[in-house]
């Protein structure tokens, strides 16, 4: 992105990541620490805080973006002790990079929780200026709503949510009294520190000038507001943030409104004098994984990959061992650390046993930026020119497959993905093929749906003409093709009626049956391109639900066999429908499944 910079600050032994924006002559009026969210929120935010951040460096005013310890690509784990403290500690240690950058002028910026732990720090840090971006009025008032959002998120899938955090997943290591939410997990210390905190229990002005912006209809009220610690705060709303989070199928826009209400705020508050702004820190950092965790030594390089500059971080290990590597790619619009940062602790798991693995974001997404012609934040984005129906991201991951070959993988390079995420790995390395340095592919969670163009991922076939949707946290898969009109909508009676006699039939058709209707109406059934992937020399490994399950075997069930039975195909159904891996027993079963199948593609084993 331009004005932007990825680094590890902070103690050595416990580095930080952060993304650094400054405008374009380094010289800068103040400087800003971003303050994320957690958990499903922080996937939910990272365009907007992206934006903000690009739009502050427009402004004249630095801000870096800091992953709290334990976060996003910052050193630490879940289950360590103390993480309120530590994400305390994460934001001085930010603000105080900012000063001895060079930064007069310090402000805290956050995002819901982000926004409390930004408060309760702020004097500490000698904060200039707070702004407060939909925060949550109390850590226990976070964990109550977000633990209604996930009890609502099970009921939806016909689940049966635990009654307390799964053991040893805790933010203490003490599972009793641990809270479980979407994307996160929260040790019972941790839950009851969180729910001490409040951003009104100061008895002080939380900084000398503040904005809070709450949604329409959601502001506290006067008596939260003319608290001693809200003195000095203006109060406003936060336009679109009900579209930006929460469990949605189509996410809204970037809050544009929102965001131009801060960055005007912090310019009339910042001072007109310019100074330089540069913060210490490197691309690259070297730590000890705890024993829990795998043990040895990790080193981990911020890289960019090709002509287009793809982000990713690469985790070497200390000596190389097994001569294969793995690449994870971003799900979604989601970036490379995976749901709920599960790539970020495989990579270091099996950084620490010899693999080296490199987390990725495609191009336009994540911390990657769009090609030229190519929108931000698409998901599906083609390339320009002749190429016409091309993917991007089978481009992307092309690129990423020759560098790790080239570098660390001289064995080949086994591609990992989730959702979309899964789609564009399959479509790339039936491009690749062994020849092309694929060793194997994980494939998570792909909606196998027939109304997805398949026939685009055929191998040397004209690429069809691909049209972005809107993103989404359902079953993914490109869209359609682009229709003349939708048709006319039938009578609700009707319409129910015919959609149960459609299931009824679809649900009872033989399997050959669904073969003659495929062959018939010319569909490529996604067995056959596995079928095609094993043909060019790479093993898949298939993870998803029962109803994909279900669908990839529809008319293909003795082809799939065929391919198990041949150590061709490893198919895993998962009992959890949770497609966004957004709960931990969902993600506890498929980070077991990676780590066996990751064994299993060493040199040598079978």
């Amino acid at each position: 992105m331009a004005g932007a910079r990825e680094l590890f600050f902070g103690p050595p032994e416990r580095p930080l990541f952060a993304r650094l924006h400054v405008p374009q002559d380094a010289r800068a009026r103040a400087g800003v620490v971003l303050c994320p969210p957690f958990g499903l929120e922080r996937q939910d935010s990272g365009r907007a805080l992206r934006a903000l951040g690009e739009a502050l460096a427009s402004a004249g005013i630095c801000c870096l973006q800091v992953d709290y310890d334990g976060t996003g690509d910052s050193y630490g784990w879940s289950d360590e002790p103390d993480r309120l403290g530590a994400w305390q500690a994460s934001v001085l240690a930010a603000a105080e990079a900012l000063r001895a950058g060079g930064a007069g002028y310090v402000c805290l910026a956050g995002m819901r929780l982000g926004a409390t732990i930004a408060a309760s720090v702020s004097a500490e840090a000698g904060a200039d200026a707070l702004v407060l971006w939909d925060p949550c009025e109390s850590g226990r008032s976070y964990l109550r709503e977000q633990s209604l959002l996930r009890s609502l998120y099970y009921e939806q899938r016909g689940l049966v949510p635990p009654t307390a955090a799964p053991p040893g997943s805790g933010g203490d290591g003490d599972a009793a009294g641990g809270v479980e939410v979407l994307g996160a997990t929260y040790g019972a210390v941790t839950a009851r520190q969180l729910s001490e905190l409040s951003i009104t229990g100061s008895a002080s002005p939380l900084a000398p000038r503040a904005l809070a912006l709450y949604r329409p209809g959601r502001r506290p009220g006067p008596e939260r507001l003319g608290s001693p610690a809200m003195a000095n705060v203006e109060v406003d709303d936060a336009v679109g943030q009900d579209d930006l989070l929460g469990l949605k199928d189509a996410k809204g826009p970037v809050p544009a409104a929102t965001i131009d209400l801060i960055v005007s705020w912090l310019a009339r508050s910042a001072p007109a004098e310019r100074s330089t702004v540069d913060v210490a820190g490197s691309t690259c950092t070297t730590f000890d994984v705890p024993a829990a965790h795998g043990g040895g030594k990790v080193k981990e390089e911020v890289r960019r990959t090709g002509p287009n500059g793809l982000f990713g971080i690469l985790s070497l290990p200390s000596s190389p061992a097994t001569g294969v590597a793995a690449l994870f790619v971003n799900m979604g619009d989601a970036d490379h650390t995976g749901p709920s940062r599960l790539w970020v602790v495989l990579a270091r798991k099996w950084a620490a046993a010899g693999v080296p693995v490199m987390r990725a974001d495609l191009s336009g997404l994540g911390d990657s930026p769009p090609r030229a012609g190519q929108p931000a934040d698409a998901i599906y984005p083609r390339l320009p020119g002749p190429e016409g129906g091309q993917l991007a991201g089978f481009s992307d991951i092309a690129e990423m497959v020759r560098a790790l070959r080239e570098e660390v993988a001289g064995e080949g390079v086994v591609v990992i993905g989730l959702c979309a995420g899964a789609y564009h790995s399959l479509g790339a390395t039936l491009d690749l093929g062994a020849a092309g340095g694929v060793r194997g592919v994980a494939i998570v969670n792909l909606g196998f749906h027939p109304r997805y163009p398949w026939e685009l991922l055929l191998p040397g076939r004209a690429r069809l003409p691909v049209v972005e949707a809107p993103p989404h946290r359902g079953v993914a898969g490109p869209p359609d093709a682009p229709r003349s009109g939708p048709p006319a909508p039938a009578p609700p009676d009707r319409r129910e009626a015919r959609g149960s006699l459609k299931a009824l039939v679809k649900r009872h058709l033989p399997g050959p049956a669904w073969w003659l209707v495929n062959r018939v109406r010319g569909f490529t059934p996604p067995a056959a391109l596995l079928a095609c992937l094993s043909r060019r020399g790479v093993r898949a490994l298939v993870i998803c639900e029962q109803p994909e399950a279900d669908l990839l075997r529809r008319g293909q069930a003795s082809a799939v066999r065929r391919l198990q039975k041949d150590g061709r195909l490893r198919l895993e159904v998962l009992p959890y429908k949770d497609h966004a891996l957004l709960t931990s027993a969902a993600r506890d079963q498929v980070a077991a499944l990676l780590d066996d199948y990751m064994e299993c593609s060493a040199p040598g084993r079978t």
